[in-house]
């Protein structure tokens, strides 16, 4: 296991005044003026290499304390806690940041603290502020931060710094939507590459998407482990019965035995669950498209004024796709006497990705099952949308129309339309500067031998963005040569071929035409194959660097 909790508590000594502290340490803790609170309570987990995982729970379960702990920023009272390889920590928003030291130095100080070399910080560096989007800002005091900027800079220096073991603490949930979709892409890199993930979020949908299991935590103790959806579940019933009890009513959870959780008080009950089709006959497998009704049978035992009838599906990863009930249909169900039944149609299209799907549902007193829950029944019901004639890929079937304009002229130069894309690339490419993203396909960048465990592949066909800023482009490679009598070619997509101007040790020279300097294009290098057609990999060729210049 590359994390192990075993047995593992954590009691804080709370202190009604700050002198009561000063009298306990003033007599050697012979008097006792504190009051224990155990945040922890003999907590046990095993966190599998590799495997991502995620803490749910109420605000003060002790989730945040329980990663702290892992991390070593606090210690334990009793129990232990195994941690195997590098860690990579982002947990309180601005833990490590220094308020009056710019980002720069604060990359620097981070970077320290996580075990990084200078010169692999220096390595990183151009990485880490392109990730964070801070751009100028890179150089002002944290201070003058947003809570946003902070965190976008957190995230960027734990994730660059080739963890085994990644550690977050609700990280997600600041700043946009667009930075928060670039960590998720981020962490399912990591995932892809075997690291191991613990983290923190109140977002169900993170949990699913990113969680192989989860771990719900409440007052200090682990309440249930397993996959994300049965967990998520269970805290759902939690909060519905706190919530019930707080309105003065008794919900009780109650496991079926055929995988469906149940809770509420159960004044009403879900009797059964069936998806029909056009025909009212039951059907497990429905064509995408096609017209169902999800038939839901309720029984009273006691008398309730106009109840709540609501359905939830869910595809096969447990993510919510769709939910609705009678309230916010505006469909009034009027009220029932104790003993009487009543059967409440939904009537509606599959307009679904082919998958299996699950409905849960639930009758309760308002628009929401957390006040007021009659019966809450977690997976009554399945059925599989199919393939149709119309073919899409998702979760959702949209039915959308296609149009398209005749063919025109690019607005402008075509590197204009490049640079409006991917940015302005620097003026020169190579593997001290941050410019993987200019490197389209092809060649893999050359390092040191002491770091050939870490050989990245940067550029088979070799092509990349550039904007020479002189006719002379000039391309130094490491110690592969050109094979045999081959010689390269070069040439923008669109433009001419350019022949190689001179082949001197280590580098290849290209005189362009005048009309390719200052102007971004995408530049392909290829070798003759043994057909005397293009070579189809550049493997042969590893590049150092390309840079333009001004010709003789």
């Amino acid at each position: 296991m590359t994390i192990s909790v075993s047995h593992l508590s954590k009691c804080f000594h709370l202190y009604d005044r700050p002198l009561h502290r000063l009298g306990e340490w003033m007599t050697l803790g012979q008097r006792s003026f504190h009051r224990p609170f155990w945040a922890l309570r003999d907590v046990n987990l095993d966190v599998a290499q590799g495997s991502s995982t995620g803490i749910v729970g109420p605000n003060g379960a002790g989730k945040s304390t329980l990663l702290k702990i892992v991390t070593g920023t606090l210690f334990p009272t009793e129990g232990e806690v195994r941690v195997e390889g590098r860690v990579a920590a982002l947990l309180e928003l601005g833990t490590g940041f220094h308020p009056e030291f710019t980002g720069r130095l604060n990359i620097y100080l981070n970077g320290k603290m996580l075990g990084l070399t200078d010169d692999e910080i220096a390595e990183r560096f151009d990485e880490i502020v392109r990730f964070s989007e801070l751009g100028q800002f890179i150089e002002q005091p944290i201070r003058t931060y947003s809570s946003g900027m902070a965190m976008r800079l957190g995230f960027a220096i734990a994730s660059c710094v080739d963890p085994d073991v990644l550690i977050i603490d609700e990280a997600l949930s600041v700043g946009d939507a667009h930075f928060s979709q670039k960590c998720v892409r981020r962490i399912r890199e990591f995932r892809e590459q075997g690291v191991t993930i613990l983290f923190v979020s109140h977002d169900p949908a993170a949990i699913l998407t990113l969680c192989d299991r989860a771990v719900l935590l409440e007052a200090g103790c682990v309440e249930a482990q397993g996959t994300p959806r049965d967990v998520l579940d269970c805290y759902n019933a939690r909060i519905a019965h706190r919530r019930g009890e707080e309105n003065g009513q008794v919900l009780v959870p109650v496991s079926t035995g055929l995988g469906t959780l149940r809770s509420g008080n159960f004044r009403a009950l879900i009797r059964s669950v069936e998806v029909l089709d056009a025909s009212d006959r039951p059907c497990e497998a429905v064509p995408s498209g096609e017209r169902v009704t999800i038939l839901v049978r309720v029984a009273f035992l006691d008398d309730v004024e106009n109840p709540t009838v609501g359905i939830l599906i869910r595809n096969r990863l447990g993510i919510d796709v769709f939910g609705a009930n009678t309230a916010g249909l505006g469909h009034a169900l009027g009220d029932f006497r104790a003993g009487e039944t009543t059967d409440v149609r939904f009537e509606m299209p599959v307009d679904l990705g082919p998958d299996e799907y699950s409905i849960t549902v639930a009758v309760h007193r308002d628009e929401s099952h957390l006040s007021g829950n009659y019966d809450w029944a977690d997976k009554a019901g399945r059925f599989k949308a199919v393939e149709s004639t119309v073919r899409f890929k998702g979760i959702a079937r949209l039915n959308p129309t296609v149009r398209h304009s005749s063919p025109r002229p690019i607005e402008g130069d075509v590197g204009d339309t490049l640079d409006s894309v991917f940015g302005p690339p620097p003026a020169r490419l190579g593997r001290d500067v941050a410019c993987d993203a200019f490197f389209i396909d092809g060649w893999r960048s050359v390092v040191g031998e002491e770091e050939t465990g870490r050989r990245r592949e940067c550029l088979g066909t070799g092509r990349f963005l550039f904007r020479p800023a002189g006719r002379r482009l000039r391309i130094r490679t490491g110690p592969s040569r050109v094979p045999g009598s081959a010689r390269p070619s070069l040439r923008w997509l669109g433009g001419e071929t350019v022949a190689m101007a001179e082949e001197n040790p280590g580098e290849i020279v290209f005189e362009l035409p005048s009309d390719a300097v200052g102007r971004t294009r995408i530049f392909s290098l290829s070798l003759p194959g043994a057909d005397g057609g293009e070579s189809p990999s550049m493997a042969a060729l590893e590049v150092k660097s390309i840079e333009s210049e001004n010709g003789d």
